[in-house]
């Protein structure tokens, strides 16, 4: 098995979702600066920017180390590589919104803003 072209694969891999998490980054950046105090919105850039500093050491580390690896693909490579792509995707994607601090308690406006109750609803009319 070349273990070593997977790992090259996966810190290209890391290096492509990096460079997304700082685009992320910008665009919660330009909203927090649109916003009259920051708001969560700047905590969302700090996360991005860990994250895309984050992916950038650790792939350009596997990437750097395994850059002339010979390019040979099988079958067990490939499945392998799918399965840690899934892997990484799931362990980073719900790590994101936890990574820029605390989050602010939620609105006291969304609990009163409904204005009719469901108390009663399972009961039927006649």
């Amino acid at each position: 098995m070349n273990i070593r072209f997977v790992a090259n694969q996966l810190g290209v891999l890391l290096l492509a979702m990096a460079a997304g998490f700082v685009g992320l980054a910008a665009f919660a950046g330009v909203s927090a600066r649109l916003a009259e105090d920051g708001g969560p919105e700047a905590a969302a850039a700090v996360g991005f920017l860990v994250s895309a500093a984050a992916g950038l050491a650790a792939g350009g580390g596997l990437w750097l180390s395994t850059r002339n690896t010979e390019k040979r693909l099988g079958r067990r490579e490939a499945l392998l590589l799918v399965g840690l792509t899934w892997l990484v995707g799931g362990a980073l994607a719900p790590a994101l919104p936890t990574l820029g601090g605390p989050r602010p308690p939620p609105s006291p406006r969304i609990s009163r803003s409904s204005g009719s109750s469901t108390a009663g609803s399972s009961r039927s009319a006649g």
